[in-house]
């Protein structure tokens, strides 16, 4: 991947990704999902963005478990670069579901790397 924001600067997490530090094993009765995009998941900064907000939603209306949505976009990429990015660092994550978000590119685009996510470990 040839862009990359550096880690821990201006509220990034340790991978560079527009979020908090989440463990990389999911703690019991939490569900994970690694959200994919480019910089739409910039928006609204580290705390107004959408899958912060999705995630605080999911929380306050959930009493038994737990959700993190992990938001692994990076301005600036397409989708192969995005690719590169689940497998380099998103992969670390023994997250429960993983989201390609379909507004950052055309699925047209997206349907072509089918074939690189078959050959993805599945957990």
């Amino acid at each position: 991947m040839g862009f990359r924001v550096r880690s821990h600067t201006n509220g990034t997490n340790k991978f560079g990704f527009n979020d908090k530090d989440y463990p990389l094993e999911k703690p019991p009765g939490t569900f994970s999902i690694l959200i994919l995009s480019d910089s739409f998941n910039w928006a609204g900064g580290r705390e107004g963005n959408y899958t912060a907000l999705l995630e605080n939603k999911f929380n306050a209306d959930s009493t038994q478990s737990q959700v993190e949505l992990i938001n692994a976009g990076y301005p600036m990429t397409h989708t192969g670069e995005q690719l590169i990015a689940l497998k380099k660092y998103g992969l670390q994550y023994n997250e429960g579901l993983g989201l390609l978000d379909p507004a950052s590119r055309s699925l047209r685009e997206k349907s072509h790397l089918a074939e690189d996510l078959s050959n993805l470990p599945c957990r």
